[in-house]
């Protein structure tokens, strides 16, 4: 049951992520910070369980799937996950890199434009 949830979160994590990546030359956009926060708040719920299925997908995955994985492991505060995201990441390609790098970036900015943008 938990495995078909953090599933899903991950489907629509990285159909966000495909989004983010046809407009990366711009900022991050509110609405948009709003739903990845939402996916990444579901697969918070079992970190290690999250990034067992993604480093799955990780082998094949385009650029969507290498920006969901920076904003999960920028996501938990799992040092196990981060040290073996960062370890996936040294052996992946450049543009997964790039691509990773993005996603830290976003993971900082996200939270001053869910900030700012918060409805009372």
């Amino acid at each position: 049951m938990i495995e078909d949830i953090v599933d899903e979160h991950l489907d629509n994590l990285e159909f966000l992520a495909q989004r983010r990546l046809a407009a990366a030359a711009d900022p991050l956009q509110p609405e948009l910070a709003e739903r990845l926060q939402a996916q990444l708040d579901g697969l918070r719920i079992d970190p290690q369980r999250t990034w067992r299925l993604l480093a799955g997908r990780l082998p094949a995955g385009g650029g969507d799937t290498w920006y969901a994985a920076g904003r999960v492991a920028a996501a938990c505060a799992d040092a196990d996950l981060r040290r073996d995201f960062a370890s996936a990441l040294a052996a992946a390609a450049p543009r997964a890199r790039e691509v990773a790098e993005l996603a830290a970036r976003d993971a900082a900015a996200a939270a001053v434009v869910l900030a700012v943008n918060r409805r009372p």
